[in-house]
């Protein structure tokens, strides 16, 4: 059995910029949602997935109609009130780690996702609701095609 190098570079570089799936998978936790490029413009995609549309940075590539993988890491998502944009999202279960929070969230029916907060004061508790917002250069996309090869 063979291997074959996948990307090269430092920590730092391969953890916020993969240049596969299977990179970013190895690198760390990682959410995953399947969604179509519904505009691409202004250096800008706009992608629907079942639990709402989000916006990140274009990716050399990627065209409008096109099924994609979106990722984000739980640390790169900021939770906030209802109502303040971003996708809506209930806790399902909330872990105090000390400087953490670790969150489960429900994003759709079928769709979980992971998320920490640093230094809440206070935990969010299972069945409140919250926004999740994820800044655009905080996505991970690519081609749906590409499937993790671990």
């Amino acid at each position: 059995m063979t291997g074959r190098v996948e990307q090269i570079g430092a920590p730092r570089q391969l953890y916020r910029s993969p240049a596969s799936r299977f990179v970013a998978d190895f690198m760390g936790e990682i959410n995953w949602l399947s969604g179509t490029v519904t505009q691409v413009e202004a250096g800008r995609l706009a992608i629907q997935t079942s639990a709402g549309p989000w916006v990140a940075q274009a990716r050399d590539g990627i065209q409008k109609g096109q099924q994609v993988w979106m990722g984000f890491r739980p640390e790169a998502a900021r939770l906030a009130e209802t109502g303040s944009g971003g996708v809506p999202a209930t806790i399902a279960e909330n872990t105090f780690l000390g400087e953490i929070d670790q969150y489960q969230l429900i994003l759709a029916p079928d769709t979980r996702i992971k998320v920490f907060e640093q230094n809440a004061p206070e935990g969010r508790e299972p069945g409140a609701t919250v926004t999740v917002h994820v800044a655009p250069e905080n996505l991970m996309i690519f081609p749906a095609g590409e499937q993790c090869k671990g």
